[in-house]
């Protein structure tokens, strides 16, 4: 990697850190110029504009998630498989920046972008939100080739109500105690999983 690819990289991880903290909309060039002890001219280099370096951070995010959450809980067995994306995924943002609290940056984004007009930002997150309830459909899908699940599961309402469960947790963790929210989420996707196991199991 030469020294401007490890620039934009760093660039980049300041940017995945700092939406994580405060969300993607409060993302700008002299925030990220700051947090990466850069001038403004030095990042503004690396992109075309504000925006484009947003789209940027959602790409290097989206990264990082898929080798910090879905490679790690790969395995061959597919049950097992869900099992350990359910305690991986969980609080995988959480330990990024300890001088403030984090949580997931999709759903961080995904709640500041909500109620906007469609746009660039806008709908390569809708995009990346059906990658991910394609992965768990399919990883559903799996599940049901290999015997664990009933053949009469609807991967894609699965994958909807395993998402929607893990999207209450990300709203509610910091109101409850987290422990005890962690505890629920646990719960309510066990609960899930063995309402479609199948009878061998």
């Amino acid at each position: 990697m030469n020294k401007s690819a490890q620039t934009r990289e760093k660039i980049l991880r300041k940017g995945f850190e700092y939406a994580s903290s405060f969300g993607l909309l409060n993302v700008t060039i002299g925030k990220i110029a700051k947090a990466a002890l850069m001038s403004r001219t030095g990042v503004i280099s690396h992109f075309s504009d504000k925006e484009d370096m947003q789209i940027a951070i959602l790409k290097y995010t989206e990264q990082m998630f898929v080798e910090s959450v879905l490679k790690r809980a790969y395995c061959q067995d597919p049950i097992d498989n869900l099992h350990n994306l359910k305690v991986i995924w969980l609080n995988w943002a959480t330990s990024l920046d300890r001088q403030h609290k984090t949580s997931c940056p999709f759903i961080k984004a995904a709640i500041e972008y909500n109620d906007r007009d469609s746009g660039l930002i806008k709908d390569y997150m809708q995009d990346q939100q059906r990658r991910l309830l394609c992965y768990l459909s399919d990883l559903v899908e799996r599940c049901k080739g290999s015997g664990d699940f009933k053949k009469s599961t609807d991967a894609e309402l699965f994958a909807y109500e395993f998402y929607s469960l893990y999207l209450g947790h990300s709203m509610q963790k910091n109101l409850l105690d987290s422990k005890r929210a962690e505890q629920r989420f646990y719960l309510l996707i066990e609960q899930l999983i063995a309402r479609h196991l199948s009878e061998d199991q």
